[in-house]
């Protein structure tokens, strides 16, 4: 299975036209968004799409940006969705404590090698969570339920500056950069691997 991994949108008009594009450039089974939607038009954009989308919020986008979430029947917020032979776990970016708990209850009832973790925030103290050069900015909830759940892929966002892949144990991590600006992801379930991508933006 191959996903197109897009986070960070920020109502980027010119990103949301590339994404049908991007679709048929890397014949992908499913689109996985991890938040900051900020604006009804991208959740549209990803939602029409013409494969299986899956999505959290990020702690950018309001109570609104999450029902229409729900609405269009994208979001796995507190929830799991099977897709491929593989559970979806999310956790979305406003209030993340909230879904912590329920998170961890759906991590552990399924198995770990078939379960892949999406949420806004990074796992604290890795590659993909460095703000400002220094700054791990990524949570340490997260991490604890990476390391003790292990799921095979775990997909992020949030810091733009910290584009990139990373592993805690068994579990691949993977922030493809702010979408605004172009940047994406293409991973591969199987093969478990991740490779970062830039789509011209007009």
């Amino acid at each position: 299975m191959r996903i197109l991994h897009v986070s960070d949108i920020h109502c980027s008009y010119s990103s949301i036209q590339r994404l049908p594009q991007l679709l048929e450039e890397h014949d992908v089974d499913l689109v996985v968004v991890t938040g900051d939607f900020e604006c009804d038009e991208a959740v549209n954009g990803v939602s029409n799409l013409p494969v299986p989308v899956l999505a959290v919020t990020g702690n950018m986008d309001d109570t609104y940006i999450m029902r229409i979430l729900r609405e269009r029947g994208v979001s796995i917020e507190g929830e799991v969705r099977e897709h491929g032979g593989y559970r979806f776990v999310g956790i979305g970016g406003r209030s993340v404590k909230s879904f912590i708990g329920k998170a961890e209850q759906l991590l552990r009832e399924g198995d770990p090698s078939r379960t892949i973790l999406v949420s806004h925030h990074p796992p604290h103290k890795t590659r993909v969570d460095v703000a400002l050069r220094f700054l791990h900015a990524g949570l340490r909830e997260i991490r604890m339920l990476v390391e003790k759940y292990g799921p095979r892929i775990h997909l992020c966002g949030h810091i733009h500056e910290s584009r990139g892949v990373d592993s805690l144990g068994e579990t691949l991590i993977v922030n493809p950069g702010p979408f605004s600006k172009g940047y994406y992801a293409i991973v591969d379930v199987e093969r478990k691997k991740a490779d970062l991508e830039r789509a011209e933006l007009y």
